[in-house]
């Protein structure tokens, strides 16, 4: 949780709009760490998912807090 008290002199509906863009790119990075913390040990185990999709000859598989890509040459 990050907390940071800010007061505008004249923040208009532009600044209002453009921190409000910041602060939700900061959440998205923060997530996609969580996200990549999480499974970069695992790197070499069998994990199990569910196959969502077909896309170009790669697999979509659901790993229910992420999605992740076999590529054609890791398929069996």
């Amino acid at each position: 949780m990050i907390e940071e008290e800010v007061t505008p002199a004249n923040a208009g509906r532009i600044a209002a709009q453009t921190a409000k863009q910041v602060i939700i790119q900061k959440i998205r990075d923060a997530e996609r760490e969580m996200t990549f913390n999480e499974f970069k040990d695992r790197k070499g185990e069998l994990i199990t998912g569910i196959v969502r999709r077909f896309e170009k000859g790669n697999i979509i598989v659901d790993l229910n807090r992420a999605e992740a890509i076999l590529p054609r040459r890791e398929q069996v």
